[in-house]
């Protein structure tokens, strides 16, 4: 049972949105032109292999896609890190500061 004054804030009034107008929380749509056939088909086959709906297969995917892309990112930083650290830690390599400013002035006005 919506207590009053719940329902007294879901009475639909012109400028609300069509979800809170309702009463409804609905997520975000998105729809997917020229999509070719044939993926439509391995997500299909995909869903099914995997117990789920095509649009569970295609949020699914999408979920993936996003956190490897956040992982690789991770990767690359670390990678990039210790990449650093190797050449830091060298005992070949100095930090030289007058060679510095001067390739940080070459070329500018």
């Amino acid at each position: 049972m919506v207590s009053e004054p719940f329902k007294e804030m879901l009475k639909p009034t012109p400028r609300q949105p069509k979800w809170l107008r309702y009463g409804l929380f609905v997520m975000a749509t998105i729809t997917i032109k020229d999509l070719p056939d044939s993926l439509h088909l391995e997500l299909k086959e995909q869903a099914k292999e995997n117990d789920r709906s095509l649009n569970g297969e295609v949020i699914s995917c999408l979920r993936l896609s996003v956190a490897t892309k956040r992982t690789d990112k991770k990767v690359n930083a670390e990678a990039l890190l210790a990449s650093i650290d190797r050449v830091r830690n060298s005992h070949n390599v100095r930090f030289d500061a007058e060679l510095h400013a001067r390739t940080l002035s070459e070329g500018r006005p």
